[in-house]
């Protein structure tokens, strides 16, 4: 295989690379990986690795890596199973509950333990009940018997450090929402993961929240949908944030730091530096935050129309990498990685 073409412009680079059917993408240092197409390694020069198993099935269409390049899960992204694997091995299967599940992503993802080690959140029993358990060994750390939230839990993300994680799933009828949690706290009180009065709900937010991504290990930047919600969840503050609206909210404090209202909805967003986001709503975009102006845009590549935790067909494989402000989506038989540079933007 080979690289198709690389444009290199100020403050971007964009690599086209020729990889036919992939199912998922994660990234293993500068590797991309399709864990569900049998662990095929494509490299940015155009090298790709033969796979180490048979892939599995086209059922399974989405993965997510720890940090620590080791534990990867591999997921049905509207289905009931999950797959964990250390060093490209399986350790065991996950199941979530059945109860729509076919309607929005499977809840899963990592966290930091205490002691240092890989955890795993996700929810094994309840679409309602998260758990917090040793990736590995599978050992729970939060059992309760507290009354749980009816809170449908999806797209689960852990800060830089993995001591706070975040879930940006949806209360019946549907009602797009955002909570937030400490994992310290929560492992010394895990009643603290059925509760849902702390961020954001007693926070200046005051729309529906169409997505969310961590800025740092305090801040995230928070995506309105594109109209007021007929009831909001008890505890909602003076609303700060619009329709279409763009903030940034402290997690420790519940403050809404800036707010901006976007010409449309933001959908899916990963933090660009300091001052910009990039939203993949229909075509990626990179967004000032301060102004919610758009800086750039790239129209040729097609992302999917997703907005909250119900993605349809449209949505490719893709992985998202904040913390090394780059991108990569597999569309037909090519790759495409948009690597942002550091210098300032």
């Amino acid at each position: 295989m080979a690289v198709l073409t690389r444009t290199e412009a100020d403050h971007f680079t964009e690599t086209v690379l020729e990889c036919p059917e992939v199912q998922t993408l994660a990234w293993q240092g500068d590797v991309l990986v399709d864990w569900a197409g049998g662990h095929r390694r494509i490299h940015l020069d155009g090298t790709i690795e033969r796979g180490s198993y048979i892939p599995l099935g086209p059922r399974f269409d989405a993965a997510i890596a720890a940090p620590d390049g080791r534990h990867v899960v591999i997921y049905q992204r509207l289905g009931t199973k999950a797959l964990l694997m250390r060093d490209a091995k399986l350790v065991r299967e996950l199941n979530r509950s059945y109860y729509f599940a076919d309607t929005y992503e499977y809840p899963i993802g990592f966290v930091s333990l205490l002691d240092g080690s890989t955890g795993l959140i996700h929810c094994p029993d309840e679409y309602d009940r998260i758990e917090i358990e040793r990736a590995l060994t599978g050992e729970r750390l939060t059992s309760r018997e507290s009354v749980r939230a009816d809170f449908f839990h999806s797209r689960l993300s852990s800060n830089p450090a993995g001591t706070r994680f975040m879930s940006a799933g949806w209360i019946w009828h549907p009602l797009d929402w955002l909570l937030t949690f400490d994992v310290e706290a929560a492992l010394r009180d895990p009643r603290l993961l059925d509760r849902t009065d702390t961020f954001p709900n007693a926070a200046p937010i005051g729309v529906e929240v169409s997505a969310a991504a961590w800025m740092d290990n305090e801040r995230i930047v928070v995506a309105g949908s594109a109209q007021e919600p007929d009831a909001l969840p008890e505890g909602v503050g003076s609303v700060r944030l619009g329709p279409r609206g763009l903030g940034v909210f402290d997690v420790t404090t519940g403050r809404c730091l800036s707010a901006v209202k976007l010409p449309e909805i933001a959908g899916t967003l990963m933090p660009v530096g300091a001052r910009h986001v990039l939203s993949l709503y229909r075509h990626p975009k990179l967004i000032e935050i301060a102004t919610g102006l758009i800086t750039h845009e790239w129209p040729h590549m097609g992302t999917g129309d997703q907005t909250n935790c119900m993605p349809d067909e449209s949505l490719p494989p893709m992985v998202l990498d904040s913390a090394r402000e780059r991108f990569a989506f597999a569309n037909g038989d090519k790759i495409t990685v948009l690597q942002f540079q550091r210098a300032p933007l």
